[in-house]
């Protein structure tokens, strides 16, 4: 079991106990929210959507609103390391066409598939050894997963109050501007778009709508 691992998996399990109703989130009103700002470029581009995969998928959240919200209908993946949250979304899924996958991604195992868009929803917002390297090596993956657009939402270290990272241990706040450098070494984006939340709150989706992949 790698430290960094295990450093994620000691912020969720913490998150768990201070937030119990939240499954993963402070709260389900809170975690809708985020799912509804997560989603609007989504919303433009969903009926040409016939797969989605959600990295960090935690309880299966973004999988319920986008099937009775956005009435999206087609082939949803979610994947999760934290074994509870996994437990959680493969119980209460109904929908034969959502599947939930165990995986410390990113996972090789995955590297010949590819979905329409991608979502990246809280995922990166724990720190840890090594952090801006892990955190490229993931994006780049989630690049190569990914044909019509992705989604990253992000603490924004610009929003987010410094005594609520001092709070929360572990909690880690991104540069947005930092998360669409990133991207671009590795893929060229038609659109790019950075989406601060109302104040507030302290996140922020990343939007790209992908034109063609610089890496193979």
């Amino acid at each position: 079991m790698s430290d960094d691992w295990q450093s994620r998996e000691d912020f969720y399990n913490s998150y768990l106990a201070r937030y119990p109703l939240g499954e993963g989130w402070p709260s389900k009103e809170y975690a809708d929210r985020v799912y509804s700002h997560s989603t609007s470029l989504f919303r433009n581009y969903s009926s040409n959507v016939k797969s989605v995969i959600d990295v960090g998928c935690g309880a299966g959240g973004l999988d319920l609103f986008l099937r009775s919200i956005l009435a999206y209908d087609k082939s949803y993946l979610g994947i999760e390391e934290n074994d509870y949250l996994l437990s959680v979304a493969t119980d209460r899924t109904a929908d034969q066409k959502s599947k939930y996958l165990k995986s410390r991604f990113p996972d090789k195992a995955l590297k010949n598939e590819t979905f329409d868009w991608a979502f990246v929803i809280g995922t990166l917002g724990t720190d840890q050894k090594s952090k801006s390297e892990y955190d490229k090596a993931f994006l780049k993956e989630v690049c190569c997963l990914s044909r019509i657009g992705i989604t990253v939402y992000v603490n924004d270290i610009s929003l987010i109050p410094h005594e609520r990272l001092e709070s929360v241990p572990g909690l880690f706040a991104h540069d947005p501007l930092w998360i669409a450098r990133t991207m671009s070494e590795f893929v060229s984006f038609s659109e790019v778009s950075i989406r601060r939340e109302e104040l507030g709150r302290f996140g922020c989706a990343v939007d790209f709508l992908i034109e063609r992949p610089l890496i193979s």
